[in-house]
């Protein structure tokens, strides 16, 4: 190995180990919030967008306690926060009321820290079942680990797209209609819980409401 390999290899090294370390400093700061404000960003009337906005307003909050530059994203994309302190660290801020999170067209991945915030689960008639409102942090890639299958979709659905979505076969197609194939990607976030208890119906892809 040459000095310039060397070189590269060690700013790849500390590149890793700074990314890291500003995960573990918002981490921190996310272990802070009390369960009151996280409860207090439970989605009413279906007004999911209102809940959005206060969540992203606690992290912009925090990324400016910490004195961290970042890019941040336009409302419904994906990547709340990019570049963080001009990284490759991105955020991606999750509220969720049941015990999946919903990831829309996008494959979570490695380069981005999910920042999940669960405002807790009540059962009526077995408290003891009880799970407490909390925040937990995952970069992407960890919510793959058991699923290498959504590789092989993600292939299938591109020939999909273009086949029928995209470039010359879409202008090749007859008649009115259009189509693009998306996807809607979910994750189970119950191992990343404490939680009493397993609930089964997270596995099988329902909403815990």
């Amino acid at each position: 190995m040459n000095v310039a390999q060397q070189q590269q290899e060690q700013e790849q090294q500390l590149g890793v180990e700074t990314t890291q370390g500003y995960c573990s400093a918002i981490a921190q700061e996310l272990s802070k919030v009390s369960e009151a404000v996280i409860e207090s960003f439970i989605t009413v009337k279906g007004n999911t967008q209102s809940a959005e906005r206060e969540t992203i307003q606690l992290v912009r909050t925090i990324l400016d306690q910490l004195g961290y530059t970042y890019d941040e994203a336009p409302s419904q994309s994906s990547k709340d926060f990019r570049s963080i302190n001009k990284t490759g660290l991105n955020l991606e801020v999750k509220k969720c009321d049941s015990m999946r999170i919903i990831c829309n067209d996008t494959l979570p991945c490695a380069d981005t820290m999910y920042i999940v915030i669960f405002t807790g689960k009540t059962y009526k008639r077995t408290p003891e079942k009880n799970i407490r409102p909390q925040i937990f942090t995952a970069m992407g890639d960890e919510f793959l680990v058991d699923s290498p299958w959504v590789y092989e979709f993600e292939r299938e659905l591109n020939a999909l797209r273009d086949k029928y979505g995209r470039g010359d076969n879409k202008k090749q197609l007859s008649g009115l209609m259009s189509v693009y194939p998306r996807p809607t990607y979910s994750a189970n976030i119950q191992p990343f819980l404490k939680i009493p208890f397993k609930d089964e119906s997270a596995d099988e892809g329902m909403d815990v409401e």
